[in-house]
């Protein structure tokens, strides 16, 4: 309960992640990647963006894959990586100050202060990749903007780049997923 007040925007973020999960076991996800299907790019894209909020990137976590069964993997990559590319430099350029004040709050933790001595970790360099890494994953790109924006200061442009390719690559991941685990 502590941590719950110490860190709400965290503890929030991962709740939302629970509900959203059982929210998808609720409405079977392969009727719900059917019923936007039709809608074609536009889904992809609006899905993109989804991907990027931690409140909805759960749902696109799950829907992407399920998007392979009706597109090319390469399409819904790089649709859907240019529309988290439009979500993730909107949380850039309008990102507030509550989720950074609570992940500046735990880098001063006894953990994060250890972590910080290990050689290298510290560095401008490796926390934009970690952004990066975390930009390309289905984790909150708030996170990721954040640990970019913090680890070293890039124009919007480059970090638009960087989203799409990091964003891209993730989602063509995703969706080959499934596609993996049909045929094996």
């Amino acid at each position: 309960m502590r941590l719950i007040k110490k860190y709400p925007q965290l503890s929030l973020l991962l709740a939302i992640y629970l509900i959203s999960f059982f929210f998808i076991e609720l409405v079977s996800p392969h009727v719900l990647a059917a019923r936007l299907a039709p809608f074609g790019i536009i889904a992809i894209f609006a899905t993109g963006i989804m991907y990027t909020y931690g409140f909805t990137s759960a749902v696109a976590t799950i829907l992407f894959p399920l998007f392979g069964l009706y597109f090319p993997a390469y399409l819904i990559a790089v649709v859907g990586g240019i529309g988290a590319s439009v979500g993730d430099t909107t949380i850039l350029k309008y990102m507030k100050g509550g989720l950074k004040y609570e992940i500046d709050a735990l880098a001063q933790t006894r953990f994060a202060k250890r972590i910080a001595k290990i050689p290298g970790f510290s560095h401008p360099w490796f926390v934009s990749i970690l952004g990066v890494i975390v930009l390309s994953s289905p984790l909150p790109d708030e996170l990721g903007a954040l640990l970019i924006a913090e680890g070293d200061r890039i124009p919007t442009k480059y970090f638009t780049v960087i989203s799409f390719v990091g964003n891209t690559i993730g989602i063509y991941i995703l969706t080959k997923a499934l596609d993996f685990l049909i045929t094996h």
